[in-house]
């Protein structure tokens, strides 16, 4: 159990989305996920903890997301010859369903033990996170509030330092981009998060001639970047690879 809760510690805090604008008050995650397509993969780290996030199938109504938690990542960055060859040193590989209109767990299904897992809501199950996750409200980090690179100015000095912004890895290539940073208000209560701000770097999209959003440098709806900030600690925690078309040996069953 305690090796399912780190990992999903990890899992809950990097799943986002990127919006086309800075968001108004009371947008969510959830409203966003339209945005993720069939074969999308992120693999964020933390602790020497590798956790893969791909979206396993999606419909307008649902979506199945895999997970893949591990203790070592594969030393060429090769994701799809490591699912092929059974995601060596891996500790828990999941597929989860999701109901896009709530945001609610319809079911749980461990491919890695070929079992189902329980999503009641008494605690027990580690996923009751998610839900809440998907419904609070994205706020916007005002520029004078983001985090610069080098020692501050003294206090009658204008701050010239330039905006600090993570590399977006994406088809093992680092690119610069242009990133939002949203505020997570986690509510006061008896998990890990209770009462703790998640900062988001997110990429924001390009506007085509055509009028289309797009951003083929990173994925525009994933952080790159996590920080949950405490009264005593804060936990970063980012991304070492993300793409597209990413394929899995893992069965996909019919979720319950």
């Amino acid at each position: 159990m305690h090796e399912r809760r780190t990992f999903f510690f990890t899992l809950c805090l990097c799943i986002s989305t990127c919006l086309l604008t800075i968001p108004a008050f009371g947008i969510t995650l959830l409203d966003e996920f339209s945005k993720a397509k069939e074969g999308d993969f992120a693999v964020f780290e933390q602790q020497k903890q590798i956790t893969l996030f791909r979206i396993a199938k999606k419909t307008d109504k649902e979506m199945t997301i895999e997970e893949v938690t591990a203790t070592a990542k594969p030393a060429d960055l090769n994701w799809q010859a490591w699912l092929t060859k059974g995601a060596p040193t891996h500790t828990s590989w999941t597929l989860s369903r999701f109901d896009l209109t709530t945001g609610t767990i319809e079911s749980i299904y461990s491919y890695g033990t070929n079992e189902w897992i329980q999503t009641d809501s008494t605690g027990n199950a580690t996923f009751t996170f998610l839900p809440t996750l998907f419904t609070l409200p994205l706020v916007a980090v005002a520029e004078n509030d983001r985090k610069r690179i080098g020692p501050p100015p003294e206090s009658d000095e204008h701050d010239r330092r330039k905006l600090w912004v993570p590399k977006a890895i994406f088809q093992g290539k680092a690119h610069l981009v242009p990133f939002y940073v949203f505020r997570v208000e986690w509510p006061k209560d008896v998990t890990e998060l209770s009462g703790k701000a998640i900062y988001l770097y997110i990429p924001y999209s390009k506007e085509n001639q055509s009028g289309k959003f797009e951003n083929n440098d990173c994925l525009n709806y994933f952080p790159y970047w996590v920080e949950v900030v405490g009264k005593i600690s804060k936990v970063k925690l980012r991304v070492i690879d993300s793409g597209k078309n990413l394929t899995s040996p893992a069965t996909l069953p019919t979720l319950q």
